[in-house]
């Protein structure tokens, strides 16, 4: 259930303009704001069914959305390939053949790289 939450979660910050407003209220409070469906209901005076039924409409855009343009599966797949450069140019910095100049701009790409990674 958590593991479903933050996929969709992660969906959401692709292609949440994507969905009408109620569907995008809906999802937002659900997936980011961690309520519960009576949470919602209560919060936006409709009834626990109705939330249900727009999270259940936005979860269809979503990953319809998804399959269409694959942007958090390329996304994710950037990421494991970031990690994959940033580890080799670590290593690559703690050889001892390299000049200073050139440990020095190892350095600074793994930097920009690690930035990268960290930055989701």
């Amino acid at each position: 259930m958590l593991e479903e939450k933050v996929e969709y979660g992660n969906l959401y910050d692709f292609y949440g303009n994507l969905l009408n407003d109620s569907q995008k209220r809906t999802a937002r409070l659900y997936y980011m704001e961690d309520l519960s469906l009576q949470e919602i209901g209560d919060e936006l005076n409709i009834s626990r069914q109705a939330v249900f039924d727009s999270l259940k409409r936005a979860r269809k855009n979503l990953d319809e959305s998804e399959s269409k343009l694959g942007l958090l599966k390329r996304f994710e797949e950037n990421k494991e390939a970031f990690k994959l450069i940033s580890k080799k140019l670590k290593g690559l910095e703690e050889l001892g053949d390299l000049n200073s100049s050139q440990k020095e701009s190892l350095k600074e790409i793994y930097e920009l790289i690690s930035d990268i990674i960290e930055s989701d």
